[in-house]
């Protein structure tokens, strides 16, 4: 901070006035004396004129001296008019926002505090110049350093402003929290700092308020979980016993059954295959939300992980005259490394999202690398699932973009498998830190691309 001393203006407009003041003068005095000389030449009028010439002189310099003075002293009272003004405008402001004035003396670090401030913390105006110079003291040991490493900071040039919260020690032994928002304001001929000054705001409330929010929070997380575990193990002692009562039917399917007990039979069958499908993935869903699932890398090979989904939606796909096939692009690496579990889930989730929709159509899942040239590091792998079964409807492709909500516990039935698949979706895929894209249309039916963050290995492909 380099500081020049410029030579005052007032001083300058000083000296110009003193030098037309003597140039005016010298003139006035040697015409003035010539002018005498050659209008009165007898020595008793030249007497009596320069007598009158040195009152009018004297009359003028006058008049101009209290004009030049009047001025000076019109101009200083409105000066300190308006700078009593702003220093109670100031006072008031900083009283209405809680703000107290400070001053660092950068020489000895001693730093002023406003009265009004250190009786409202209970010092003595007779302890002042002790808080002046051992203020360190008051500041709590674990924000001091903090304190300093900001102001010093700011000295050498690193922030425009010190900014600092910190505890400050009361007179009663307790602590209330502080904000310090200053700057430096004066510098020697060197550009050294000497002087800081800035506000001190009491942000004691706003602590408070932010401590019982983060509290607040922690209960609503806290209950949020044990809910979501609640739900949980609700549903797994459901669906233990609706197993065994899915597993009785069957037997029963296989006795010898009429054909009207064989079609209840069936029926039943069907719907708690549906309820036990359902309390799997309000299981699924609630793991998820819960946030316990990990995050484990390995490598992958393509077509094993489509060969292992297929083994799973195969025989569902064919129940409903359904074909699924499979395709991977020629540029895709066959190996590559990345979550596996997550990722076969993910997949597994989008499939059954298109079989739910799908009747005596068709389901195709195509695995493609958009950046073929990137091999052994980061990259992205793409994989397009599309079929020809109905379209999504709008509130449906919402649920991918909004939380769960209070208007989504009135569905019931296929409408909230289906939405609730798609949470699921929706969870799966923010843990691979990939994206889903979704179109549905009567016409060409449902496309999603779900891009996963992956690590490429090698070229090599598998058909």
């Amino acid at each position: 901070m380099d500081r020049k001393h410029p030579t005052p203006a007032p001083f300058q407009q000083a000296l110009r006035i003193a030098v037309i003041y003597m140039v005016v003068g010298c003139l006035w005095i040697i015409l003035s004396d010539k002018a005498v000389e050659i209008l009165f030449p007898t020595p008793e009028l030249a007497s009596v004129a320069q007598t009158f010439k040195g009152w009018f002189y004297v009359l003028v310099t006058g008049g101009l001296v209290f004009h030049l003075v009047y001025r000076l002293l019109r101009h200083e009272y409105k000066a300190r008019l308006a700078l009593t003004e702003s220093r109670q405008l100031l006072s008031q402001a900083l009283e209405a926002g809680r703000l107290f004035p400070w001053t660092l003396h950068l020489d000895g670090y001693r730093v002023s505090f406003p009265p009004s401030l250190l009786v409202e913390l209970g010092y003595g105006g007779e302890e002042t110049s002790s808080i002046e110079r051992d203020w360190k003291r008051l500041v709590h040991a674990n924000d001091l350093p903090q304190f300093l490493a900001r102001i010093n900071a700011h000295l050498q040039g690193k922030s425009e402003y010190c900014n600092v919260q910190f505890r400050f020690k009361t007179k009663d032994g307790h602590y209330v929290w502080m904000q310090a928002h200053g700057q430096v304001i004066e510098a020697d001929a060197y550009g050294n700092a000497v002087r800081m000054a800035g506000t001190l705001h009491d942000i004691t409330l706003l602590k408070l308020h932010e401590k019982d929010m983060l509290r607040a929070r922690n209960m609503a997380e806290d209950a949020h979980h044990a809910k979501t575990a609640f739900i949980a193990d609700i549903s797994r002692e459901i669906r233990a016993p609706l197993n065994e009562v899915v597993d009785k039917l069957l037997l029963m399917d296989q006795a010898g059954l009429n054909t009207e007990q064989r079609r209840y039979i069936t029926e039943a069958i069907k719907m708690g295959t549906e309820l036990v499908g359902m309390l799997n993935e309000v299981i699924l869903y609630s793991k998820l939300a819960s946030g316990t699932t990990d995050w484990n890398t390995e490598k992958i090979i393509v077509a094993d992980l489509l060969q292992d989904v297929e083994s799973v939606m195969a025989a569902k796909c064919r129940s409903k005259g359904t074909t699924l096939t499979f395709a991977i692009t020629q540029d895709t690496p066959a190996v590559f490394r990345g979550d596996y579990e997550k990722i076969r889930l993910t997949l597994i989730k989008l499939i059954e999202h298109a079989h739910r929709r799908t009747e005596n159509g068709s389901i195709l899942l195509t695995v493609s690398h958009p950046s073929p040239n990137q091999i052994n590091t980061r990259s992205i792998l793409l994989f397009t699932v599309e079929d020809t079964g109905k379209p999504i409807p709008d509130s449906s492709l919402r649920v991918l973009s909004t939380p769960f909500s209070a208007a989504d516990q009135g569905q019931v039935g296929q409408m909230f498998r289906m939405d609730l698949g798609l949470r699921i979706l929706q969870r799966l895929v923010r843990l691979l830190n990939g994206a889903l894209c979704v179109s549905s249309t009567k016409v060409s039916g449902t496309m999603f691309l779900l891009t996963v963050p992956v690590i490429m290995l090698h070229k090599e492909t598998k058909d």
